[in-house]
């Protein structure tokens, strides 16, 4: 060692406190405290104000400084150290190491939508090289875990039936507010989705249920339906489903029907229908044959 490194990390400190310092006087900054707010309202008193006092905690002004400098390397473990002492536990089963590990991901997160102009093309420019760099990581190309969760079950099938699908869809989506995301891409969809497998448009329908993006679920749902090996009774059905939270109930009904008129045995076709069948053995039945059916097929 040289001697030069201890005041080398403390000069490297004072720059990094003193970009998160800059950033700290943003209108940024402020949005991004309100963001959290309204993201942990439901499980802490914590207010935009209170987390705006972190500002004149140096550890974290420091990390966030770092990451708000190129070429913005987001380090969570640094992150979470910074914030544990900041909060408290959240609960008897979260500890402030645990809720400190979730503030970073939602700032992680939050960071983007709260920056503009300028300052977020770079950090998406930067955050386009990050997520190229990790597709040549093990295991990049099977994980699922970036998805919501109600949603990963589909994109592992997708993984195994379409992995290039898979790849791209994951490049379009991830990091991003899916919400303010998918509609875009499902009104206007880019070259490539316009040519994927239907796998892919199941997947992203299963997206834009899981986010709330019914019409636009709908639509994908018939996107899939369209090509070449879809279940386009399943598809129908999604379908329907998604139209009825839109409030289109002629939707829904001709949507049913569509995939009846597909194959009115199919499992999604007869559970549906049960729903007008008031005699419960013939429902005990009927449920019985449709998952012994399943099991056999499966």
């Amino acid at each position: 060692m040289s001697g030069l490194e201890g005041p080398a990390l403390k000069f490297g400190f004072k720059v990094a406190v003193a970009a998160g310092n800059r950033f700290f006087k943003t209108t940024e900054f402020d949005r991004l405290c309100h963001r959290l707010s309204e993201g942990f309202n439901d499980r802490t008193a914590f207010s935009a104000a209170d987390f705006a006092v972190w500002s004149q905690d140096d550890a974290f002004a420091a990390v966030l400084g770092r990451y708000m400098t190129a070429p913005h390397v987001f380090d969570r473990a640094a992150f979470i150290a910074a914030i544990t002492p900041l909060v408290g536990a959240l609960d008897a089963d979260t500890p402030a190491e645990s809720f400190a590990g979730m503030v970073t991901d939602a700032i992680h997160e939050e960071l983007r939508m709260a920056k503009t102009g300028d300052h977020l093309m770079r950090l998406e420019a930067d955050r386009i090289i990050e997520v190229v760099e990790a597709r040549q990581q093990t295991g990049y190309d099977q994980d699922v875990t970036w998805a919501p969760v109600r949603a990963q079950y589909v994109l592992e099938r997708l993984v195994t039936k379409d992995a290039e699908g898979a790849r791209r869809l994951r490049l379009a989506v991830e990091q991003r507010e899916l919400q303010t995301e998918l509609p875009g891409l499902v009104k206007d969809p880019p070259a490539w989705l316009r040519d994927a497998s239907a796998q892919v448009w199941e997947a992203l329908a299963r997206l834009c249920e899981v986010t709330g993006c019914w019409p636009e679920a709908v639509r994908a749902c018939l996107e899939a339906a369209d090509r070449p090996g879809s279940d386009r009774a399943r598809a129908f059905m999604a379908a329907s489903g998604s139209a009825g939270f839109v409030g289109d109930p002629e939707g829904v009904r001709e949507l049913r029907e569509r995939a009846a008129g597909v194959d009115p045995n199919h499992p999604m076709v007869r559970l549906v229908a049960l729903n007008g069948e008031s005699d419960p053995a013939i429902r005990l039945a009927v449920l019985s044959e449709i998952f012994t059916h399943r099991r056999c097929r499966d």
